[in-house]
């Protein structure tokens, strides 16, 4: 299974010797790639046998470390972040080179054979986990809401999106740049549902740090939240009248061909890509260190066709703050 990536390598996470990716290339392959967690300085990847990351210091073993009760991972850019099966989470810290574990804290639950834990996301605000009973802990705090039926939980860097099964989409965290989706700037501390998007049922989800955004099931791109560097690829550029900074409820987007249906979506810090049923991959956003593609064009306002995935069968987009991958069958 190869994984392609670009963008920032200062910190060599990408495994190749060139500080800046242009292009997309093929920088890991493995017989069974599980899953992959991108951060600022480094990647760690789950295979059939191994944790590896890979960093300013090489690659790094991670497996003995992890505790044997683990039935979920997650990282932030300073820490891997493992979660035992009776609600006990541990920290592996980049500060000390990923060479030991520490205990990081206990979620109020009891360990049940008939309700365990689902999913697991973070970003450096937020530890989101969701339990089969429906339960949904921020961190330490068991939260009001609760779904039985979540199948995505997705953070930026200080809200969350959660997707369940029959397509409804809900949001909670900080709102100051619209990345809820509510059609205001206030925070929610529970998660909320998206109503501009209700009746829609929407099957792909992805979160930036101050965006979000989510395909439907008829292959609309859905986005919303803060458009800086044009990363809602609305096509309206910053020195236009119309343009706009932040967007507070869903919009779709228009693409070029009209026939296309959008298939996967990931965001990064502050650029968007959509992997397309052509198999072409398109961006939009900031493209300082080549996240997007090789031209020296700083910001893209509007979707612009990056690679051909033809030959490929892709699986899963990707993006850390400032790179983005393809991982491949």
């Amino acid at each position: 299974m190869p994984l392609f990536c670009n963008g920032f390598n200062l910190f060599r996470q990408l495994n190749v010797n060139k500080p800046i990716l242009e292009e997309f290339v093929k920088v890991f392959e493995f017989e069974v790639i599980k899953q992959v967690w991108i951060n600022y300085s480094y990647i760690l990847i789950s295979t059939d046998t191994d944790y590896l990351i890979f960093h300013k210091e090489g690659v790094c073993n991670l497996t003995s470390l992890i505790p044997k009760q683990t039935v979920l991972i997650t990282t932030n850019d300073d820490q891997v972040i493992c979660l035992n099966r009776s609600g006990k989470l541990f920290k592996i810290c980049l500060a000390d080179n990923f060479s030991n574990i520490q205990e990081l804290c206990s979620l109020d639950y009891v360990e049940s054979s008939n309700n365990s834990f689902l999913n697991i996301r973070s970003s450096s605000k937020l530890i989101v986990t969701h339990l089969a009973d429906g339960t949904v802990y921020n961190v330490l705090e068991k939260l009001k809401f609760t779904c039985n039926s979540v199948i995505d939980i997705q953070c930026g860097k200080e809200h969350c999106l959660l997707l369940d099964e029959t397509g409804n989409l809900y949001s909670f965290g900080k709102g100051s740049h619209g990345q809820l989706g509510h059609g205001k700037l206030d925070d929610e501390i529970e998660p909320k549902l998206v109503e501009a998007l209700a009746g829609i049922k929407i099957k792909k989800i992805a979160a930036g740090n101050w965006h979000s955004c989510a395909i439907s099931q008829d292959g609309d791109l859905y986005v919303w939240g803060w458009n800086s560097n044009g990363q809602l690829g609305l096509g309206i550029e910053e020195d236009d009248k119309k343009f706009v900074s932040v967007m507070a409820s869903p919009h779709v987007v228009d693409f070029d061909d009209e026939e296309l249906n959008a298939v996967l979506v990931a965001c990064g810090s502050r650029h968007t890509i959509v992997f397309f049923d052509n198999k072409q991959l398109y961006g939009c956003g900031w493209n300082k260190y080549h996240q997007l593609t090789k031209f020296a064009q700083e910001n893209y306002y509007k979707l612009t066709y990056l690679h051909d995935f033809k030959n490929m069968d892709v699986i899963h987009l990707q993006c850390g703050p400032w790179n983005s991958a393809v991982r491949c069958k």
